[in-house]
């Protein structure tokens, strides 16, 4: 995701798809990954990040840190991405207060319903 003409992205799909599926999701308040599998992902690049854990190849260690940059950027990205649907959402919302008893309409337009007379659905 450094080059500014785009043309890297198939590099970063690793790392964003890991940032992605670790990502605590706003609306579940798990992760993917969680969700899928029942557990958090045991991720070695963290592991390999810390200082006493850093290989001595040079060649991994770069790559590793690279990663790492990566996700970070992603997990960013989709906070980012988060935030600005949340505002644009926000935009369309307003707050209706009622009080029990008070009739209103209802749009059926999303409902599947069943005529009582008929064993057929009907949308």
């Amino acid at each position: 995701m450094s080059d500014r003409k785009q043309d890297d992205w198939v590099e970063c799909l690793v790392a964003a798809e890991i940032a992605y599926n670790n990502s605590i999701q706003a609306s579940t308040k798990e992760t993917p990954f969680f969700l899928n599998s029942g557990q958090h992902p045991r991720l070695a690049l963290e592991q390999a990040l810390l200082p006493s854990q850093i290989s001595n190849n040079p060649t991994a260690a770069a790559r590793i840190e690279e990663l790492h940059r990566h996700i970070e950027r992603a997990k960013n990205a989709l906070k980012v991405a988060q935030q600005r649907q949340t505002h644009y959402a926000d935009t369309k919302r307003r707050e209706i207060s009622l009080e029990p008893g008070v009739q209103v309409w209802l749009s059926t337009e999303h409902l599947t319903l069943k005529d009582k007379n008929q064993t057929k659905n009907i949308a």
